[in-house]
């Protein structure tokens, strides 16, 4: 249950986040919780035709990580 992510640019200057936590896997009630996650950034009917899209191509589980340790970067700061 271990997980290490990263999220950083492909850009200069170079930043980026490391997030190390505990990983949770979560299938229940999938599609209704990608919609949510989705409106974030999308129209209620943009979110449920991805969420559908993607259910149709792969097995959907969120995966739910509670960070441990939280370390950042940014080279321009010197």
């Amino acid at each position: 249950p271990n997980v290490t992510v990263l999220i950083d640019t492909t850009e200069v200057p170079f930043k980026g986040v490391l997030i190390y936590g505990k990983a949770e896997l979560d299938d229940e009630d999938v599609f209704s919780k990608r919609i949510a996650i989705f409106r974030r950034r999308l129209s209620q009917e943009e979110a449920e035709t991805y969420a559908r899209r993607l259910m149709g191509k792969w097995k959907c589980v969120i995966i739910r990580i509670t960070p441990v340790h939280i370390a950042s970067f940014h080279y321009a700061k010197g």
